[in-house]
């Protein structure tokens, strides 16, 4: 008689709280990075309070504002638990004698119109009321204003309500230094609320980690902070799906210092060996399901995958491929198709670089809210559900599972990746 090998069943949690649960050999399972072992915070109100009563390297509130001043709160859109976030910084200004309808949250034009109302239900009606909430429009040149030319010559823009404002509070979320595309903490700033050019300038797919082109976007981001005159700012470090580890708030260095080391305890995972099979989950809704994070999955999973191994994105995306992705199905010539990619500054210029990179490596399967001809004329996999994953699991020696790969950074130890 035959003895069937052990099965064990365990679970990925992929786009808006969807949980994937797969039975898989224990024996073949490298590594299971589907949770953290950090706690996320309990009450984020109560953290950004605390964080703002005592900023790292930076006066308190009550001391860098008086009554009158401007304030704008700009947070990007990648900050999980936006509307509790900014009800901690309203409640902090007020506390420290700002006035409530001289505070303006500007929010990136991509944020989930839903948080928008969600700001409204942690905050008192007095002060919901008061208290202004804009979105960012890169295409309204009338609602931005010229600050100044960069070092390189080229123009730098702000909303106008940076520019007018006496106090601007920046919020960002970190990611590992070494993850695609990463600008530092100024990056959440500038270009999010920059001009259309700026932001398709930025997007360009040469700008992958570790290029020059990157390093000059950093340099830029960070000459954009120091030209509008950020000194205080607010960076969180992400939990799992839309929960938070860490609120820190202080001067720019201080936070980013402290911060690199506490995203990186919680995101960047080193391992012993190359995984033959990946699977990867992207966690969160629609906000979260984006081309950019998928380029930022897979670049996170292709450091570490053997090659002539696969990778499985288990995502909820639904927007269709744009212009750089387009290029990619239609050049079968990788040669062509990158050239052609490189001059394409689109949304999906980063996704559709790494998915060339990976083509002669490893294979790429997405399992996704998109057609199966979407799907497979960009070269990929279509995976609708467990059982195509489980099979797949089946054709390799071992296989790591890897949640919110759009945060994660992956190394092999003893290598230089």
């Amino acid at each position: 008689m035959v003895e069937l090998p052990d099965v064990m069943r365990a679970s990925l949690c992929y786009g808006p709280g969807t949980l994937l649960q797969i039975d898989l050999d224990p024996a073949c399972l490298l590594a299971d990075l589907s949770r953290l072992s950090a706690r996320p915070i309990d009450d984020p109100v109560a953290a950004v309070c605390a964080a703002l009563a005592k900023p790292q390297g930076f006066p308190a509130l009550a001391r860098a504002t008086v009554p009158g001043d401007r304030i704008v709160v700009a947070i990007s859109d990648d900050v999980p638990r936006q509307a509790a976030i900014v009800a901690g910084i309203v409640h902090s200004l007020v506390e420290a004698n700002a006035l409530p309808e001289d505070i303006t949250i500007l929010l990136s034009g991509d944020v989930d119109a839903c948080e928008i109302q969600r700001i409204g239900d942690f905050l008192p009606s007095r002060l919901a009321a008061e208290v202004q909430v804009q979105r960012h429009d890169p295409q309204d040149m009338k609602g931005l204003a010229y600050l100044a030319a960069s070092k390189e010559n080229k123009p730098i823009y702000f909303n106008r309500l940076l520019f007018d404002a006496d106090m601007v509070l920046p919020v960002g979320c970190l990611r590992p230094h070494s993850s695609l595309g990463y600008l530092g903490v100024h990056g959440s700033l500038f270009p999010t609320f920059s001009d259309q050019a700026t932001l398709q300038r930025f997007r360009a797919a040469g700008g992958g980690h570790g290029s020059v082109q990157q390093r000059r976007h950093a340099r830029e981001a960070d000459e954009a902070a120091w030209l509008l005159g950020i000194h205080l700012m607010i960076q969180v470090v992400p939990g799992r799906g839309d929960s938070l580890l860490h609120v820190l708030a202080g001067e720019a260095n201080v936070v980013a210092q402290q911060g690199r080391g506490l995203c990186e305890a919680a995101w960047l995972h080193r391992l012993s060996d190359s995984p033959q099979l990946v699977i990867a989950a992207i966690e969160g809704g629609d906000q979260v399901q984006t081309w950019e994070n998928v380029s930022r999955a897979l670049h996170a999973a292709l450091a570490v995958t053997a090659d002539h191994g696969a990778i499985v994105l288990c995502t909820n995306l639904k927007r269709p491929p744009g212009p750089a992705l387009q290029t990619l199905a239609s050049h079968p010539d990788d040669s062509i198709a990158r050239r052609e990619i490189l001059r394409v500054r689109s949304f999906d210029a980063a996704a559709a670089l790494m998915l060339l990179d990976a083509r002669p490596r490893v294979e790429v399967y997405l399992m996704s809210g998109l057609s199966e001809d979407t799907v497979e004329d960009l070269g990929l996999g279509y995976v609708t559900g467990t059982e195509q994953i489980v099979r797949l699991s089946h054709q390799y020696p071992n296989c790591l599972l890897l949640g919110d790969a759009h945060r994660t950074m992956l190394e092999l130890e003893n290598t230089d990746v």
